[in-house]
Order: structure tokens, then C-alpha cells, then sequence
């Protein structure tokens, strides 16, 4: 599927936490869902979640 070798390729180099990564993500969330592959689609919609959660969450600053 075209849209699984964008994700995997968008994750590879751009990194999950991208917005281009999580857009990538959501479209393929929703050729699953379109597809009828509910349980592959509420699975990347979560993971989308996440990530884009985790993008929105300041980092804390290290002592280094």
C-alpha cells in the first residue's frame, strides 16, 4: 500500500513525532477504516494519538 511506504518512510527519516509523519499517519488511519479494517484503523488513529500527544508535551530542559 502506497500509504504504509510514505508512513514507514516519513518515520524513518522525518521521525514519529513530525507533523508530517502524524498527518501520514491519520490518512492511513483512514484508508483502514474506508477498507473496513477497523481494528488496523482504531489502532493507527491511537498511535497518532500518542504521538501527536507526546509532540505537544514541552521537553523539560537537562542539566547537562
Amino acid at each position: 500500500n502506497l500509504r504504509e511506504q510514505e508512513l514507514r518512510i516519513r518515520r524513518k527519516v522525518q521521525g514519529l513525532e513530525h507533523p508530517d509523519t502524524l498527518i501520514s499517519m491519520g490518512g492511513l488511519a483512514t484508508s483502514y477504516f474506508n477498507a473496513g479494517r477497523l481494528d488496523e484503523a482504531l489502532a493507527m488513529r491511537l498511535d497518532n494519538w500518542r504521538a501527536d500527544l507526546s509532540a505537544s508535551i514541552p521537553q523539560e530542559p537537562s542539566d547537562d
